[in-house]
């Protein structure tokens, strides 16, 4: 029942990336350590089916794709790294926000669901660039409230 309503990708990758690497690496170094280097193995966990199908990267080109896809999730691993410490190490908002971006974001970034003039990579860019705004604005709401 669990993995109909969460997905089984976000269950099982949130246990490993919040779950167990998370409190590790912060043990060893700061949140932004710990965000970055997430964020890059999280990318890299999607390389083969990111190579393999261009429909799962609604067909944009794998070299542009690539950098664009990594920024977007090194910001989305800042986002629930401060999700995952607001929440006090629960995965329940970690999963439910990875399955949320994965059933949303197929359609948010589909250039054919949309009247537009975009490429294809704009959507990833898009993407992205989201993720990197709300995590910079996390932070700064997180260190508003420890001044405070």
């Amino acid at each position: 029942m669990t993995t109909a309503i969460m997905g089984a990708g976000p269950l099982e990758e949130e246990g490993g990336w919040r779950g167990y690497l998370l409190p590790r690496l912060l043990e060893r170094g700061g949140e932004v350590r710990a965000s970055l280097i997430i964020g890059i193995v999280w990318a890299l966990w999607h390389l083969p089916i990111m190579a393999m199908f261009s429909d799962w990267r609604s067909g944009v080109p794998f070299v542009a794709y690539l950098p664009l896809y990594t920024l977007g999730v090194i910001g989305l691993s800042f986002v629930m790294s401060r999700i995952w410490l607001a929440g006090r190490g629960s995965l329940i908002p970690c999963i439910w926000l990875h399955r949320l971006v994965n059933a949303v974001g197929g359609i948010a970034f589909d250039r054919s669901l949309w009247a537009s003039h975009w490429s294809p990579e704009a959507g990833t860019f898009h993407f992205a660039i989201a993720t990197a705004l709300t995590a910079a604005f996390l932070f700064w709401m997180n260190g508003r409230a420890q001044r405070l």
